[in-house]
């Protein structure tokens, strides 16, 4: 909901959150990546939750194309 608002901030929040109770959730880590992504500093942050996800699901493709 936040992502879609456009309030990153409370969208990386909540997606943190997801992260501590189950840290394996893949739309989660994605949009984490795509998060950081699309933040011009932060690429490498992007890069590390993206393997997390093809770690968990090699066959989901948000973490190959963002």
């Amino acid at each position: 909901m936040y992502y879609k608002l456009g309030d990153m901030k409370q969208a990386v929040s909540k997606f943190e959150e997801t992260l501590q109770i189950d840290e394996n959730n893949e739309d989660a880590l994605s949009f984490l990546g795509k998060i950081y992504l699309k933040d011009k500093v932060n690429h490498n942050k992007a890069q590390q939750f993206y393997e997390r996800v093809t770690k968990i699901n090699p066959h989901n493709d948000s973490a190959y194309y963002g």
